[in-house]
């Protein structure tokens, strides 16, 4: 009945989008598309970067404290 409604203003049913691809079909070419992956490794990394600079900083941070207040106090 809804069919015959909007065949009768002319519309144009179809199933699936972009010319009757189906969803799947277009979950598949998205997920086998490599554009995304360096942007992840890339993130990646920098967060590993991040994660290795702020605990280095950590770990010497109260020795080069010292070593400042020494040098200020040197002066």
């Amino acid at each position: 009945m809804v069919g015959e409604e909007i065949a009768a203003l002319g519309l144009e049913v179809r199933c699936g989008a972009k010319g009757g691809k189906g969803m799947l079909d277009s979950i598949r070419s998205r997920l086998a598309r490599e554009e995304g992956q360096a942007l992840v490794e890339y993130a990646l990394i920098v967060s590993l970067v991040a994660i290795v600079t702020v605990s280095v900083l950590s770990l010497i941070g109260t020795n080069l404290v010292d070593i400042f207040n020494g040098a200020a106090g040197s002066l």
